[in-house]
């Protein structure tokens, strides 16, 4: 077992960025990798289903890691023959006799805007195919057939690199003849090595966009705590007045003040519905905590970044999910001892089904579609089947022993009022205190304090900007967090003040409630900010989008429950019932 486990870390940590060291006149690597529509990065296709140069068969190919399948990147070889610093001022690749379909192919992609993304040394190089022109009151495909390359060198290792096209050639013919050729430019520069990825966080931030960004994460910041203590003050102060009318009618005998949450002492730590499904919630949801938590602060210390070849991000994500599978199991078993009803191995297939079940289908239907479109982000059955057997190898045994571990090892809780035989009828509430606007609040008020840094990744993910501000996004995942526990304490003292003592699930609603406010944060985005249409683009955006909307809810969901949990019995605890 533990021989299996460590050499599927081993395959997974595999081809590991290494600096390279170049000799003058070396080759520089070239690689090229996909093309697509600029309006949706996500789409790509191979770099040669486009009619450009290429090498013989069977010499371009090239294996790709696990971590570069899952971001569709498929690097292959060029005829782009670079030294190292040596200057081309022109130098002729080859020449092709492009048929009728062959045109409408490239005509197609440059109307689209399609853009190639190539990789020098290790560093990300994108351009465009052509441009549209205006040629006579018509709008005329023109393609791009020489690449000017700019690099930067310091000592024996390439810092940088660009690329512009050059010399368009109007697509208008049913037929013909395009010599592609390319030119480079090598310059010293005094960046090192260590720091030649700093090019790509600084190239899609200007100043005033940045000075913006952080005005607008300290305005989120200064709400935020201002909403958080104010709602804390509030809370300790009614719940102060409660203890002193309380203990003031148990001293003189007096029921008539005998009123709000504490008439519902016998029905609130009624076992809830459901039991096993919402313990198996909570303990998702302390997972994916731990695992934001984990990439984030690798993030910060700059161990993982999206910008570095080789799909670490992936790779990082799968052996975070696989390992902290032990920490839902121990969660939601834990959990269930303390207030389920004693089934729990059923408690721990659902700890491990819950989410893992809609993820894998919704992952599998997706790479249907992009199987169908056969577009880069196609996984082929055998990768699929390797990662199945990383959960069903590693993930799914974490569970099981992780729940085995909750299950003894979490300290028994009795709570401090017994459990009334019949159920205490709930009185109609007033509209404003109803189950939905309290969802409502619940959600608006943290999703009010990331909307901004929302913006930000979105465009990043589903655009071409760069976003390296990970300290940033650190704080504002503690923002929500905190928030979203302060404010679903809040809401459920006012639902047990209502005498209504269904809070248990109604808690972990209205925790998840921020992950609905994303969904339809990302319907607008799709409409009226991305550009993006047709089934291909539109299955993968709320393919994706749906898969984190779960995660969040779930995480979110947790956080509020474990938060009402540990308040509601705080304030029950310190109670004296007569």
């Amino acid at each position: 077992m533990e021989r299996a486990f460590f050499f599927i870390l081993f395959l997974l940590l595999a081809d590991a960025a290494s600096s390279h060291n170049y000799q003058f006149t070396q080759p520089v690597p070239v690689l090229v990798n996909h093309v697509g529509p600029y309006k949706n990065p996500s789409e790509t296709y191979d770099y040669y289903d486009l009619p450009f140069c290429r090498p013989p068969a069977g010499v371009q190919h090239r294996h790709a890691s696990l971590g570069e399948k899952l971001e569709g990147d498929h690097y292959e070889r060029s005829l782009y023959d670079i030294r190292f610093e040596v200057d081309i001022n022109w130098q002729v690749v080859c020449q092709l006799h492009l048929l009728k379909d062959e045109i409408a192919t490239l005509k197609r992609a440059v109307k689209d805007q399609y853009y190639f993304h190539m990789l020098i040394d290790g560093l990300p190089v994108n351009g465009f195919v052509g441009e549209m022109r205006n040629v006579d009151g018509i709008s005329t495909e023109f393609m791009y057939t020489h690449l000017k390359f700019d690099l930067l060198f310091n000592g024996e290792n390439v810092i940088h690199a660009s690329v512009i096209g050059e010399q368009a050639k109007a697509l208008d013919r049913d037929e013909l003849t395009l010599e592609f050729s390319f030119s480079a430019k090598w310059r010293p520069t005094d960046i090192t090595y260590e720091h030649r990825l700093d090019y790509l966080k600084n190239e899609k931030i200007f100043p005033h966009e940045l000075e913006i960004h952080w005005l607008s994460i300290l305005n989120s910041f200064v709400l935020v705590v201002l909403l958080t203590g104010f709602v804390v003050v509030i809370i300790l102060r009614v719940l102060k007045a409660d203890y002193a009318r309380y203990n003031r009618a148990n001293a003189t005998g007096d029921d008539t003040e005998d009123y709000g949450w504490k008439l519902v002492h016998g029905d609130v730590f009624r076992t809830p519905q459901n039991c096993s499904l919402f313990c198996a919630l909570i303990g998702i949801g302390v997972q994916f905590f731990v695992l934001c938590f984990l990439g984030l602060f690798l993030a910060v210390a700059e161990l993982i970044s999206p910008t570095l070849p080789g799909g670490s991000v992936y790779i990082t994500a799968i052996i975070l999910y696989s390992l902290t599978n032990a920490v839902s199991g121990f969660v939601s078993s834990g959990l269930y001892s303390q207030i389920g009803d004693g089934q729990w191995a059923w408690n721990i297939i659902t700890t491990s089904t819950v989410f893992f079940i809609p993820f894998f289908l919704i992952s599998v239907i997706l790479n249907i579609i992009a199987s169908i479109y056969h577009t880069t982000h196609a996984l082929s059955p055998s990768t699929l089947v390797f990662l199945l057997s990383i959960y069903l190898f590693v993930g799914f045994p974490l569970t099981v022993v992780g729940g085995i571990a909750g299950r003894h090892m979490w300290p028994p809780y009795e709570p401090p009022c017994r459990t009334n035989h019949f159920v205490r009828a709930i009185p109609t509430p007033p509209f404003y205190r109803s189950a939905p606007m309290q969802y409502f609040v619940a959600g608006f008020l943290p999703f009010s304090g990331i909307y901004i840094e929302l913006h930000y990744l979105f465009n990043s993910v589903w655009g071409h900007n760069s976003y390296h501000l990970y300290g940033i996004l650190f704080l504002v995942f503690i923002i929500l967090i905190i928030v979203t526990s302060c404010i679903t304490i809040a809401l459920t003292y006012f639902q047990l003040s209502l005498e209504d003592h269904h809070w248990w699930w109604r808690s972990f609603f209205s925790g998840g409630a921020t992950g609905v406010f994303i969904f339809l944060y990302s319907i607008f985005f799709y409409y009226y900010r991305s550009g993006m249409s047709g089934l291909l683009q539109g299955s993968f955006f709320f393919g994706r989008i749906l898969i984190v909307c779960y995660t969040f809810w779930i995480m979110l969901g947790a956080i509020g429950s474990l938060s009402a949990i540990v308040f509601v019995r705080t304030i029950y605890d310190r109670l004296k019932i007569e």
